[in-house]
């Protein structure tokens, strides 16, 4: 007898028939339960495959734990090794005269090739001929790996052969080279095999498991389009809903683990009646290395369907199954699907097992994720800040916290209610434990973005009140185990690819071209990856002690680094819509105000960081009149200033805010990054916190609240803002004029490649004029009418869509240009945009599923002559559809006549549209959530010429003359007479002004 190891149940529940893995001598040849003196089911290997060990002597155990259970181990020399019979055996057969190995484990067999010799322009075996379950008498599929280019060999070797798992290996080499590799694992009473995949660049080889004729299936199921571990399924003749860019015959593919799997399948299954379930599933994400090459698709043709494997380089693995309908594809419960991943990739016990859950925590006596002075002195501050005081009384007293889980430990802080603290350490647990059983129930399908927020309020609690001396050990330990785990999930390449997000489409390192123009950039949300490293890395500065801590801090920081320079532009931009850039905003900066407290770097001083903060000053709107939905979002508890008059200053809709054309509240992280600059950079931080009380200034959110009473700074004095029409590069551009009196006009147009999360209306313009919203925009999610729909189609923007409704998609998913031309002077703003567009999305289709079509050559030019009108043009050189002009307003009626269309707005400022070309154009009306809208159509190409001025209730409209000849505009108004020339060094020129005397 050898050592004995102790195996300690790690999370407090059940796990059954677990392969954990123990390093062994030579001859170690079995191991036994010290407690019960049984020998445990083993076999000895040379790998670990969940640690990627490889070539050391392990000893594969199969165990069974209850929850906390310590069970010790004793190894075994010699004699019987393992108890039982193997059900796994090998055997030789044929099929189609082709000699092959059987594999079975007692629950399905796999035929694979036989080592041999191939010749130039053979169609070669695949690595896995076909399948079938045990108590199928056929076999299922026909496996084969295309036509041979060259001569070479293909080789089959038994890697490893036991009770638990038979392992074999089969490479296919030419020239004297590998050029694919493929590992099979049989795992003993399993319906799948485990397929470890690496090929060569450029390989150029495609296994292709074909189910035809006989074996062709007629039911599929799958899984996808969000955080939902449901399956979807239907039958072969109505396929799954399609996702990124349509291909010629394929019926839907299989990706790696993308962090959240809105815009992939996680995994997909085929079957007809009678017969198995052969379906594939991703397995250990983190070791697909250039996926781009190389996706997972069905294919259809017309005996039927077929897996394509396509290897040309990296490395993949995956799950190949051959199962039964019901417990894959079930009408209620958990896929077996999720169970496998679990078990096998995201979750075996073999790797939660060596996790650091549990280590010496010593109490500190202040706050550490806050620089020295700040947090510890928040009565100070408190005392200064009467108002912000007041409102968290309130909350208090009303417990209108509303799910505010952040304003919640400010609230105990200030009003010294223990019910407040009991609710906020029992709301902080229950999130975490929700977290925690997303993960071991289902793996990383249920690992989402709400357990990261959830994460980083729990630590702020932490953080404070055990720095006071409230908060119990043992609570603190129970927390900080679970806490522990989420952060090994969320630096778990397995979970995210993080490796090779932040990275150009060329990296060799990236998710690779087949996924950038499925979903651009970026394979999952941008927001959620700045969610994922933040947390881990707050964690590690809350616990510095903590084994994993100073790897995790060095790991967050890079990929902060990298975030900052993939998903955002020099003078302060993000990828994302405005709420998720504040979203994302505030992420970051919860990691940079404890990366500075730790001492470990200071990303305030980062250019690119604190553009950030100032992005939002330059996007602000006059104050103006406020829909009932934003009146409402803006009245909640979590604001200073709620609007008492209905007016309000905000950062302007658009991407995925809604609010009923009411835009967004100015983030609370202006005012926490305001406390930081006040010391280094006054003028500035004094801009942050103008701009902040400009607003309804909201002071807390779901996920943090008391960073603005430890580190805010009340006793900054305001300054003038003196906004100006500004380029804000990769978001659009924003135009001014009259800043500062109550004739203030202020438009936003979209136009840039920050495209994730925002609507597809390129050139689209938002006004506000005089006081009121007059275009508005509904944003990414419509809220309206006691219903969210969809905002984000091209039509319910003031934009030009193709072929009826259909929405634009530019040059891909998430690719628009940057724009072609921007001016700004006293007298006039121009901003030109190209627009070519490759994609359309037809009406009513998945997000991200364009279609491509003939090019269409468009580009919008956007003329304000400051302060009273707006010129926009249209040009429309190539398309193959027709095209529709459109204008949204908040309107509460419409007149039209003629070529002219008059909008009475809701608020008491109307806007005069008038449409000079098409020549004689036929205005139509209509209405969508609480906006009115116009449309004109043309048949194909040509320009679409509007003039659009808001006037006060009785303002007169100007004069509009066209002079097609020479291309000049002429308008005529109370202020006087404007000339606009068409074409030239630009497309719209202002070539004078002459005021009325």
């Amino acid at each position: 007898m050898s050592k004995q190891i102790a195996i300690i149940e790690p999370m407090g529940r059940a796990w059954s028939d677990e392969i954990v893995y123990l390093p062994c001598g030579r001859d170690v040849t079995g191991v036994k339960d010290e407690g019960t003196g049984k020998l445990l089911p083993s076999q000895r290997t040379q790998i670990n495959p969940v640690l990627d060990i490889a070539g050391e002597p392990q000893l594969a155990v199969r165990l069974s734990l209850a929850p906390s259970q310590k069970i010790s181990l004793g190894f075994v020399k010699g004699g019987t090794a393992s108890p039982g019979n193997s059900p796994l055996s090998s055997a030789n057969f044929a099929i189609g005269g082709m000699p092959a190995h059987v594999f079975s484990n007692g629950c399905i067999s796999v035929a694979a090739p036989c080592s041999r010799p191939f010749n130039a322009d053979e169609t070669l075996p695949g690595p896995l001929l076909a399948v079938r379950r045990v108590s199928d008498k056929e076999w299922t599929g026909r496996g084969t790996m295309g036509v041979a280019r060259v001569c070479g060999r293909i080789t089959t070797e038994i890697l490893d052969n036991g009770p638990l798992f038979i392992r074999w290996q089969i490479r296919y080499l030419a020239g004297g080279r590998e050029l694919v590799s493929y590992i099979f694992t049989l795992f003993a009473n399993e319906d799948f095999v485990r397929v470890q995949e690496k090929s060569s660049l450029d390989a150029g080889m495609d296994f292709r498991f074909a189910m035809d004729d006989a074996d062709a299936p007629q039911f599929w199921c799958t899984h996808g389009g969000g955080e939902f571990a449901k399956v979807t399924r239907g039958p072969v003749a109505s396929p799954p809903t399609r996702m990124g860019l349509e291909r010629p015959g394929e019926f839907i593919h299989i990706d790696f683990h993308c962090g959240h799997f809105q815009i992939s399948y996680a995994w997909a299954g085929l079957w007809r009646d009678g017969g198995p379930l052969i379906g594939v599933t991703e397995m250990r994400g983190g070791h697909w290395k250039l996926p781009g090459r190389n996706r997972i698709t069905v294919k259809k043709d017309e005996k039927g369907l077929s897996w394509h494997f396509p290897a040309n380089g990296g490395s993949r693995e995956y799950a190949f199954v051959c199962g039964i309908p019901e417990a894959f594809a079930p009408e209620k419960e958990l896929s077996r699907f999720c169970h496998l991943r679990r078990k096998y990739s995201d979750m075996p016990l073999e790797k939660i097992r060596h996790w650091k859950l549990d280590w010496d925590i010593p109490r500190h006596s202040t706050p550490i994720l806050y620089p020295k002075g700040t947090a510890d002195s928040w009565k100070k501050k408190a005392a200064a800040w009467p108002e912000l005081i007041r409102a968290y009384r309130k909350m208090a007293a009303d417990n209108s916290f509303n799910n505010m889980s952040g304003a919640m430990l400010p609230a105990y802080l200030i009003t010294g209610d223990k019910k407040i603290k009991d609710d906020l350490l029992k709301a902080v647990e229950d999130y975490i434990d929700v977290s925690v059983e997303y993960a071991l129930g289902n793996g990383y399908i249920r690992l989402i973005i709400f357990s990261g927020r959830n994460a980083k309020v729990a630590l702020d609690v932490i953080d404070v009140l055990r720095a006071n001396g409230e908060l119990d050990e043992e609570i603190e330990r129970r927390l900080a185990k679970k806490l522990a785990f989420l952060s090994y999930c969320f630096a778990d390449p397995d979970f995210w690819p993080w490796d090779s997000m932040f990275r150009e489409r060329n990296d060799p390192r990236s998710h690779g071209g087949v996924y950038w123009d499925d979903a651009g950039s970026s394979i999952c949300p941008p927001n959620f990856t700045s969610e994922y490293y933040t947390s881990t890395g707050i964690f590690a500065l809350a616990y510095p002690e903590h084994p994993m801590a100073q790897e995790w801090i060095s790991w967050s920081t890079d990929l902060f680094e990298r975030n900052l320079e993939a998903m955002f532009f020099e003078g302060g931009s993000y990828e994302e819509s405005a709420n998720y850039h504040n979203h994302t905003l505030g992420m970051i900066t919860q990691l940079a105000v404890a990366l500075l407290a730790g001492g470990h770097r200071d990303f305030f001083e980062h250019p690119r960081f604190k553009a950030n903060f100032g992005y939002f000053v330059e996007n602000l709107t006059p104050r103006v009149a406020l829909t009932e939905s934003g009146a409402a979002e803006f009245s909640k508890s979590c604001n200073l200033q709620p609007p008492s008059d209905g007016k309000a200053v905000y950062v302007t809709n658009w991407g995925n805010s809604g609010h009923d054309c009411s835009g967004y509240p100015i983030s609370p992280s202006l005012p926490v990054a305001a406390g930081i600059y006040a010391d280094r950079d006054l003028p500035y931080a004094r801009r942050l916190m103008t701009a902040w009380r400009l607003g309804t200034q909201q002071f807390c959110s779901h996920y943090w609240g008391f960073d603005l009473l430890a580190v805010g700074r009340p006793d900054l004095k305001d300054i003038e803002l003196n906004l100006e029409s500004k380029i804000l590069e990769g978001t659009g551009v924003a135009m001014r004029a009259a800043q500062g009196t109550e004739d203030e006009v202020f438009a936003w147009i979209k136009c840039g490649p920050a495209t994730h999360h925002n609507c597809n209306d390129e050139g689209g313009i938002v006004l506000y004029a005089k006081g009121a919203p007059i275009l508005g925009d509904f944003g990414y999610h419509t809220h309206h009418a006691g219903k969210t729909e969809g905002g984000f189609e091209t039509w319910k923007h003031c934009s030009v869509t193709f072929g009826g409704k259909n929405t634009s998609f530019y040059l891909g998913v998430e690719q628009a240009l940057p724009p072609k031309f921007w001016q700004s002077t006293a007298e006039a703003d121009l901003l030109v945009c190209d627009i070519p567009i490759e994609y359309l999305l037809p009406e009513g289709a998945r997000y991200d599923n364009p279609v491509r079509v003939p090019r269409i050559d468009y580009k919008r030019s956007i003329l304000f002559v400051k302060p009273n009108y707006f010129v926009v043009y249209d040009q429309i050189s190539k398309t193959s559809m027709p095209s529709t002009w459109w204008l949204h307003a908040l309107a509460k009626q419409i007149d039209v006549s003629g070529s002219r269309a008059y909008c009475h707005g809701m608020f008491g400022v109307d806007l005069d549209v008038q449409i000079v070309q098409p020549a004689k154009a036929v205005i139509s009306t209509g209405e969508y959530s609480v906006q009115r809208h116009i449309r004109i159509e043309q048949p194909g190409a040509g320009d679409y010429l509007a003039v659009l001025t808001p006037l006060r209730k009785g303002g007169k409209p100007p004069a509009v003359e066209f002079d097609s000849s020479n291309k000049k505009l002429t308008v005529k108004g109370s202020w006087g007479t404007d000339i606009v020339q068409l074409g030239g060094t630009s497309p719209l020129q202002l070539l004078g002004k002459r005021k009325v005397r």
